[in-house]
């Protein structure tokens, strides 16, 4: 029996993954630090009907100060699977320029983090992070809603963690690149391609752009609930934000 848990948005993976839809500059990198934001409104709930993985709720006034992240707080979870227990935490910085950026072009990251407690400490054993750098245009780099999941779609014990987003530097109504993310484990899998948006809608007819994606071979090659679970996702979702 397949075991999903979802969580719905009430406010707002050691492994490496980062992408980004424009070259990053040097002084990017170094870009000002943007200021932890978080509030104890940020609450998420959690259903479990599998005991082999237990998911509960997690409010940031229970996050450990030894956490270190960037951003302001979307979803924060803890749960315990077959590797043991771990927290959860998804964030956005929102819109920002630097300090020192002579041309005011403008800047937004997203990131998921994943700590491992063992022994009393925290190890961090994943992190996404996607950007968009230096954009003159209009920007956005946001988690899609109501697409955090928790899964055990194989049965063996061990959590699957999925996030979905979208980011974009444009000046018209064009796609966005869109991705799914999902770790399961150190092992990452991804569907990357652009969210679908409304161009026109005359008389009736509607016309779109966008909606392609491409499974990685990771998910082409894992256990096939991966990649059924993944598309039904994006489809769900194709629309983005």
């Amino acid at each position: 029996m397949k075991k999903v848990f979802q969580y719905t948005q009430l406010a707002c993976i050691a492994v490496l993954f980062s992408c980004g839809n424009q070259p990053v500059s040097e002084a990017k990198k170094n870009a000002d630090s943007i200021s932890v934001q978080s509030s104890d409104s940020v609450k998420q709930s959690a259903k479990s009907n599998d005991e082999s993985i237990e998911v509960t709720e997690f409010s940031t006034a229970d996050i450990p100060a030894e956490l270190k992240f960037k951003g302001k707080i979307k979803e924060a979870i803890n749960y315990k699977d077959k590797n043991g227990e771990h927290i959860v935490i998804t964030t956005e910085t929102g819109v920002y320029t630097s300090k020192n950026d002579e041309n005011g072009f403008s800047n937004a990251e997203l990131y998921a983090y994943r700590y491992t407690i063992n022994n009393g400490t925290y190890n961090q054993t994943m992190r996404v992070n996607d950007f968009v750098y230096d954009c003159p245009l209009d920007i956005q780099a946001k988690f899609v809603e109501n697409t955090f999941q928790i899964t055990d779609l194989n049965n063996n014990g061990i959590a699957e963690i999925w996030v979905m987003y979208v980011t974009y530097c444009r000046s018209d109504m064009s796609p966005g690149t869109m991705k799914i993310i999902m770790y399961e484990g150190d092992t990452k899998y991804a569907i990357r391609g652009e969210n679908k948006i409304l161009v026109s809608d005359m008389n009736g007819r509607k016309e779109y752009l966008g909606g392609k994606y491409t499974a990685d071979k990771e998910i082409k090659n894992g256990p096939k609930e991966f990649l059924e679970f993944g598309i039904k996702l994006w489809e769900d979702h194709i629309t983005g934000l």
